[in-house]
C-alpha cells in the first residue's frame, strides 16, 4: 500500500517537474529571441545616433534630442551587455 502511494506521488512530482522545466525552457528561448530583436534595434539606433551627432552643431533641437537619446542608448547597451 505504501509503495503504491509513494509511486503515485513520485509520478505526479515527475510530471510537475517536467512541466516546469519545459515552461522555463520556453521562457529562456523567448528571452533570447527578444534580446536578438533588441540588438537589431540597438544597431539601427546607433546609426541614427551617429547621424544626429553630425547635425547637433547646426540645430539646437537635435542637440537636445541627442542628449536624451544618448542616455537611453547607454541604458540599452548596459542591459544587452548584462544579458
Amino acid at each position: 500500500m505504501a509503495e503504491a502511494t509513494v509511486s503515485v506521488i513520485l509520478e505526479q512530482m515527475t510530471a510537475i517537474t517536467i512541466d516546469k522545466a519545459i515552461e522555463a525552457w520556453s521562457l529562456v528561448q523567448g528571452a533570447e529571441k527578444e534580446v536578438k530583436r533588441l540588438e537589431t534595434n540597438f544597431k539601427a539606433h546607433r546609426l541614427e545616433l551617429e547621424d544626429a551627432q553630425e547635425k547637433e552643431y547646426v540645430d539646437k533641437r537635435v542637440k537636445l534630442w541627442l542628449d536624451k537619446f544618448r542616455y537611453v542608448s547607454y541604458d540599452m547597451e548596459d542591459v544587452l551587455d548584462e544579458w
